[in-house]
């Protein structure tokens, strides 16, 4: 019986051990969204940190969704995404996607570490959106491809403006 518990914790450690490390910490990433024209904030804009993962698999790799986070800009178009410790015994934790979504507006993909997000910034970032434009209003209606796969009970308010975008359009509304 004493060989059982050694099994389990060397199983675990060789899992470990097949792609990285098991601890992923993630910084708290503060910005700002603002209309790109007029530089007014966006107050109620949705901000999705999605973090996916990674490993070795047979033939190709093993990846899906490991977590997100949603929060809504202030009245000062503000947002702050909470710092994280993410647990994984098999594959590696990527760094966040960050997804901004606000009706009538183009959403935003961006990834932490690159460009607007880097990770020795410590200025908040400024995601300037833009109107869509006549021709593009009905793309705004659908939801931001990179949610796909995120639980909506994760992202209830990106599903909301989604909505909002989508009634006023005279379509029906998603499914929450």
């Amino acid at each position: 019986m004493r060989l059982f518990p050694a099994y389990v914790l060397s199983l675990a450690i060789a899992l470990g051990g097949c792609g990285g490390h098991a601890f992923y910490p993630s910084r708290a990433i503060e910005g700002r969204v603002v209309d790109v024209e007029t530089g007014q904030a966006l107050a109620g804009a949705a901000v999705v940190a999605k973090w996916d993962w990674g490993g070795p698999g047979l033939g190709h790799p093993t990846e899906g969704i490991h977590d997100a986070v949603e929060v809504v800009t202030d009245a000062d178009g503000n947002f702050t995404l909470p710092r994280k410790m993410h647990v994984r015994l098999y594959g590696e934790v990527e760094p966040p996607f960050i997804i901004v979504y606000y009706p009538g507006y183009k959403d935003f993909h961006g990834q932490e570490g690159s460009g607007l997000f880097a990770a020795k910034n410590s200025e908040p970032a400024q995601i300037a959106l833009r109107k869509l434009g006549p021709g593009e209003r009905m793309k705004g209606a659908d939801t931001p491809t990179l949610v796909d796969g995120i639980p909506k009970s994760k992202i209830p308010n990106l599903l909301r403006l989604v909505n909002v975008q989508r009634k006023a359009l005279g379509l029906e509304p998603i499914r929450r």
